[in-house]
């Protein structure tokens, strides 16, 4: 099976990397860090307008993605717009975004209005917070599910 894991390359999203290419060896990694890094660009998405971005993310996967796959994981991605996830969708079978944020709030200012207006084209939606599935009914999302946050005995045995 080939997947096609989009996310950063730290922090959990990195280790849920790690974990699915441990189980699959063909996943490979488009990642994003360089949207964060990027401090203006990240100032500009997260707190005025992300909509100008849209021309910037869009040539980003075009360039980035270029086989099919199998499977794409999303990992907590904000920088998605209606247009892209059209584009990954035409790259793959099935289409997962694994969420572990609240993206339906608006404590974190614009960030995760590019997803919200094309989170309902996801074959699957995953939340760690079963509370998240009211925001996914308001929004009509049928496809999305609670599931428990990752745990991982070796990588994880320093927290117990």
């Amino acid at each position: 099976m080939k997947i096609l894991f989009i996310g950063v390359r730290n922090g959990n999203s990195y280790k849920r990397y790690k974990a699915i290419k441990k189980l699959y060896k063909t996943t490979e990694p488009c990642f994003t860090d360089h949207f964060y890094n990027n401090k203006l660009f990240y100032k500009i998405f997260y707190h005025l307008l992300p909509n100008i971005m849209n021309f910037h993310i869009n040539f980003f996967f075009k360039k980035k993605v270029t086989k099919f796959y199998d499977l794409i994981f999303i990992n907590n991605e904000a920088f998605l717009t209606k247009k892209t996830i059209l584009f990954l969708k035409k790259k793959t079978k099935k289409i997962i975004l694994y969420c572990n944020d609240n993206p339906f709030v608006k404590r974190d200012k614009k960030k995760w209005q590019l997803l919200i207006e094309g989170i309902n084209l996801f074959d699957f939606i995953f939340f760690e917070i079963f509370s998240r599935l009211k925001y996914s009914k308001f929004h009509q999302l049928k496809n999305s599910y609670a599931v428990l946050p990752q745990y991982e005995k070796e990588t994880d045995k320093k927290y117990l």
